[in-house]
C-alpha cells in the first residue's frame, strides 16, 4: 500500500509463519547513509588511502551522507576514494536507514 492506502504490489507466500497465498507488499523508501571498504586481513587485497600531505587517512566510512543530500560540500557528506589489488574481492558493508514503520500505514 502506499500512502494513500492503495496496495503497490503483491508477493506469494509459502512459508510457516503466515497463512500462504498471495498478500499486499508496502515498499518503503530507503536511504542510504554510509559505505565502508575493507579487505581481507590475511591479504594485502585492500589498501587504505590517506590525503597527499599525510595528515588525513580516509578510512571507513569511506562515503556518508548523513543528511540526505548527496551533496559532497555539505557538513557530514563525504566521498573518499579506496584501492584495491586487481583481481580481489572488496569487502562492503552499509548503513541503511528507513522511515520508522508508524509514518506507513
Amino acid at each position: 500500500m502506499n500512502d494513500s492506502s492503495a496496495i503497490v504490489g503483491t508477493a506469494t507466500y509459502t512459508g510457516t509463519n503466515y497463512p500462504t497465498g498471495s498478500h499486499g507488499v508496502l515498499l518503503l523508501p530507503v536511504d542510504i547513509s554510509s559505505v565502508s571498504f575493507a579487505g581481507d586481513p590475511s591479504t594485502t587485497n585492500y589498501w587504505p588511502l590517506e590525503s597527499d600531505d599525510g595528515t588525513k587517512q580516509y578510512s571507513a566510512p569511506q562515503w556518508t551522507d548523513t543528511n540526505g543530500s548527496t551533496n559532497t560540500t555539505d557538513p557530514g557528506v563525504h566521498n573518499y576514494a579506496v584501492a584495491y589489488t586487481q583481481n580481489t574481492h572488496p569487502w562492503i558493508g552499509a548503513t541503511f536507514k528507513i522511515p520508522e514503520a508508524s509514518n506507513w500505514s
